[in-house]
C-alpha cells in the first residue's frame, strides 16, 4: 500500500478513537454525577426549618436518575471495613422539579443473617428516616422511620427512638440546634 493509504487509515483510526474517547468522557461525566438541582447543599437552609439532616459540604451527587438524586461521601468502604457506624447517604425524590421526599440512611455495625438458607449472606443494621413534603403540604405528620435489624426486618418507629439508636451508634441526626416547636411542618 501507498503511504497515502496508510496515512488515511491512521487518520480514520485516530478520529474513531477520539470520537469514542469523547463520548466515553461525556457519558462518564454524566454517570459521575454532574447533577444540577435546586435541592442540594444550598437547600440546607430549608432543611434546618424542618429538622432534616443536612447534606454535608464534602458530599457529592453520587447518582442522578430520572426521579431521584443520591448524595453521599466519596468513600464508605473504610467505615464498612472498620466496623464504624456512619451516615451513608441522602436520597431526594423529585417529580417535575418539585422535591417530594428526602430519605436519610444510616448504617450500624451489627450484622445479622439476611437469608436463613445462606449463612454467608449478611445484612447490616440500619435506620432510614424519611421526610415527605407532600404530607407536609397536606398538613400531615411528614416523618417516617424504619429500622432494619436482626431477623425482624423492617420495623416502623419514631424520630425519638431513631435519635436514641443513632446516639448509641455514636451518630447524630442533626448537627445543629433544632427547636421542634418552630418546625415548619407544625404550622
Amino acid at each position: 500500500m501507498k503511504k497515502k493509504t496508510y496515512f488515511i487509515l491512521i487518520l480514520v483510526f485516530i478520529l474513531i478513537l477520539l470520537n469514542f474517547l469523547l463520548r466515553w468522557r461525556q457519558n462518564n461525566k454524566i454517570e459521575h454525577f454532574e447533577c444540577k438541582t435546586d435541592y442540594g447543599i444550598d437547600y440546607n437552609i430549608e432543611r434546618k426549618k424542618r429538622g432534616i439532616s443536612l447534606i454535608p459540604d464534602n458530599w457529592f451527587c453520587k447518582q442522578f436518575k430520572d426521579n431521584s438524586i443520591v448524595f453521599s461521601q466519596k468513600e464508605t468502604k473504610n467505615y464498612e471495613i472498620n466496623n464504624i457506624s456512619f451516615y451513608a447517604y441522602k436520597t431526594l425524590f423529585i417529580r417535575d422539579s418539585v422535591l417530594l421526599v428526602e430519605e436519610d440512611l444510616y448504617w450500624g455495625i451489627e450484622k445479622y443473617p439476611a437469608d436463613p438458607d445462606n449463612p454467608e449472606a449478611m445484612n447490616t443494621q440500619r435506620v432510614e428516616i424519611t421526610y415527605d413534603y407532600e404530607k407536609e403540604k397536606r398538613g400531615e405528620y411528614p416523618w417516617s422511620v424504619d429500622f432494619y435489624h436482626c431477623n425482624i426486618g423492617n420495623q416502623h418507629s419514631t424520630l425519638i427512638l431513631a435519635d436514641s439508636v443513632l446516639n448509641s451508634w455514636g451518630l447524630k441526626r442533626l448537627d445543629y440546634e433544632f427547636n421542634e416547636d418552630s418546625a415548619i411542618w407544625l404550622k
